[in-house]
């Protein structure tokens, strides 16, 4: 009797998913949708509890391309392997303990209504957000920050979790960002693999055209692709004068980069352009009458600058422009510092 109400719940839901665009899949209980190259899938688990009935949603996110990438790159089986996978309890603002309880007597429309509800306005909502690559990529950039170590069930650092996040990179055409995650696992995971994977990436990208990006890197050699003002000003927060003393923000097509350096809202600005083999070095510099030299954090130790070189928060941001060819270097506010370096 539970499974008749469960069947009956899942043709209820049939329709009211298939309004938000998502498709029945053969086997019933498991409803799809593409978009973007990518499969969104939302599966519906039951099980019993002597005369309670369960269901739980689990929500998945495969991308066809990027695993057959990684199946070439890796040779062994990446496919039907999903970038996203987790019951819907999981997911952030999803106010629910695990699953959904009926019995004989419920009435499944009502429950079905219900369950359509969160899955339009809570749910799918959510799995919007991998529409975008750039989206994705930056859900690794940032939840590589927040976790100390990434182990897999054998309690091995797992390569896989940094070949997904440069797949992604070679797709969208930063080639010189995928080779520079690589670069960077080689700093977490401690095997042969990666560097024999990092070697593979490098041959892949040769033959691939680099996008026009810019990309932020930290002293710990992290990587922050395509880095908002909002991103930026974070580590500008968590410039301490010690371990983060720098952050450098390049364009992987020119290499032009701005370099930022200091503590407590005071910083040193840079910006180097290149013209082919050659380029010219700049550094921030207002008009003050004041020459006389300070001390600012860097790396541990003091270093002595000019007033007149030091730069206070807002006037970073305000040079920042420079990424997005809003903000002109001029002779009135940047030194050419070439000859010194």
């Amino acid at each position: 009797m539970l499974r008749d109400k469960y069947l009956e719940f899942l043709n209820l839901i049939s329709s009211e998913l298939s309004e938000l665009g998502f498709i029945k899949k053969r086997k019933k209980e498991v409803f799809y949708c593409e978009i973007n190259n990518k499969i969104k899938t939302i599966e519906f688990i039951m099980t019993k509890r002597r005369d309670i009935g369960e269901i739980v949603v689990k929500v998945s996110v495969e991308y066809p391309e990027l695993n057959e990438l990684l199946t070439e790159l890796t040779h062994y089986n990446f496919k039907r392997n999903n970038i996203f996978s987790t019951y819907i309890c999981n997911l952030p603002d999803v106010n629910l303990t695990g699953d959904f309880v009926f019995c004989e007597d419920t009435n499944m429309v009502y429950l079905s209504e219900m369950v359509a509800d969160l899955l339009k306005n809570k749910v799918i909502l959510y799995l919007m957000e991998y529409d975008n690559d750039i989206s994705i990529i930056k859900m690794f950039e940032h939840y590589n920050r927040n976790i100390s170590v990434l182990y897999s069930s054998k309690g091995k650092l797992v390569v896989d979790y940094y070949l997904i996040w440069a797949g992604l990179c070679i797709l969208n055409n930063l080639c010189n960002e995928a080779t520079m995650i690589m670069h960077y696992a080689m700093t977490k995971v401690q095997d042969t693999e990666t560097k024999v994977y990092l070697l593979e990436i490098e041959e892949i990208v040769k033959c691939k055209e680099q996008k026009n990006a810019w990309y932020l890197k930290t002293p710990k050699e992290e990587i922050f692709i395509e880095p908002t003002i909002e991103e930026i000003k974070e580590f500008l927060y968590a410039l301490d004068g010690n371990i983060h003393s720098y952050i450098i923000i390049e364009n992987s097509l020119t290499h032009n980069y701005v370099q930022i350096a200091g503590a407590s809202g005071e910083f040193i600005v840079e910006i180097r352009e290149y013209n082919g083999n050659d380029y010219k070095h700049y550094r921030y510099k207002k008009k003050t009458e004041d020459n006389n030299k300070r001390n600012l954090l860097f790396q541990g130790r003091f270093m002595q600058v000019r007033v007149s070189e030091i730069v206070h928060f807002k006037e970073v941001l305000k040079a920042l422009g420079y990424l997005n060819n809003e903000y002109i270097i001029s002779e009135d506010n940047w030194e050419d510092i070439t000859d010194n370096i």
